[in-house]
């Protein structure tokens, strides 16, 4: 929980703390064109302004899914990651789709270790993808889980990424070993619009041995 807590608080330096600074010398910048009458200059930094404010604005939605949703307590996985898509993604312009089998029923530890795998699949897609469809599908059968995330986006340099850990693969892989789980990514930089297919598959456990509730 504190290194979850370190790494938030350096995402929001790194992230929020930094835009609303670059912000704050857009404005003054702004201001002092202004008082010198060159109203171009000053128009052009209130865009600048509102282009980081929105930056910003995806930003925070982002680290607010970082916590654990209510609607992952309440409804499970599919119930926050539906909620997800419409907070964060529909407003970003991307269209999102939810597919998933019913019911999914699922120990309250695995709902939250793939939760967070697709989240980071989801966050790597609006940062770094320019994507603007994605879809997510969740489905159980013979005693396994599987979940593939896909979007359109530019896709990116796997054995590159693999080699440094970065784009949030190794969170990714100790969650799903924690679950005896596996992972597979296909993405390619030299495809435009193919975009990046992320699968993962793991046993479901049985909760009365985790001694864990599903959600039905």
């Amino acid at each position: 929980m504190l290194e979850e807590r370190n790494r938030l608080a350096r995402e929001l330096h790194d992230s929020i703390v930094q835009s609303l600074y670059t912000m704050t010398l857009f404005a003054e910048a702004g201001v002092r064109n202004a008082d010198h009458g060159d109203t171009v200059k000053g128009t052009q930094y209130m865009e600048r302004i509102g282009e980081t404010s929105q930056q910003v604005l995806k930003e925070m939605r982002l680290l607010v899914f970082e916590l654990r949703p209510l609607a992952l307590e309440q409804e499970g996985i599919v119930g926050a990651l539906s909620q997800r898509l419409d907070d964060v993604e529909r407003r970003a312009g991307v269209e999102a789709r939810l597919i998933f089998d019913e019911p999914i029923s699922l120990p309250s530890r695995m709902e939250e270790e793939l939760y967070r795998v697709a989240q980071e699949a989801l966050n790597n897609s609006l940062k770094h993808a320019a994507a603007t469809h994605l879809s997510i599908r969740i489905a159980t059968n013979d005693g396994l889980v599987e979940i593939n995330v896909e979007d359109d986006g530019v896709g990116f340099d796997t054995d590159l990424v693999n080699q440094s850990g970065g784009m949030g693969l190794r969170n990714i892989k100790e969650r799903m070993e924690r679950l005896g789980g596996s992972f597979t990514i296909i993405s390619s930089i030299s495809s435009p619009g193919e975009g990046t297919k992320l699968r993962v598959r793991a046993p479901i456990s049985d909760p009365q041995t985790t001694g864990e509730p599903a959600h039905p």
